[in-house]
């Protein structure tokens, strides 16, 4: 299997203006736009400055969203029960962030209020993948 191609060109030749209209169709017109959206919204973190929410929401959305980038572009964090409990203590209502962060742990097929373990496969070399 070769490098992902969009329109017959590899993913890494796009200019960020092609990868952006890429990202603009499917919000325009994917089956799951909001989902998308909210996974965006999330990754910036929190609008408060609680590490202890970006640890257990962003940090969390960004490993299940990007395995491959491992915390390239910021912190990242496996999710556990300790997390888990912590969203599950401070609820997402009327909290725009946390709003956007629940709706992206469910587009991502995560549960808010358990620990969600990735699971990890092996590719044909044998490797663990993550």
């Amino acid at each position: 299997m070769g490098p992902m191609k969009i329109d017959g060109k590899d993913v890494s030749t796009l200019t960020l203006r092609e990868m952006l209209d890429v990202i603009d169709e499917y919000l325009s017109t994917g089956n799951n736009g909001w989902g998308l959206w909210s996974v965006l919204t999330a990754l910036r973190g929190p609008d408060d400055e609680s590490w202890d929410k970006k640890v257990t929401t962003t940090a969390v959305i960004r490993l299940r969203a990007f395995p491959k980038s491992l915390g390239k572009y910021g912190v990242v964090s496996e999710d556990c029960g300790v997390s888990a409990a912590y969203r599950h203590d401070h609820p997402n209502n009327a909290d725009h962030f946390a709003a956007h962060a629940g709706i992206a742990f469910s587009a991502l097929g995560m549960d808010w209020h358990k620990s969600n373990k990735r699971k990890f496969g092996k590719t044909k070399a044998g490797r663990k993948t993550r």
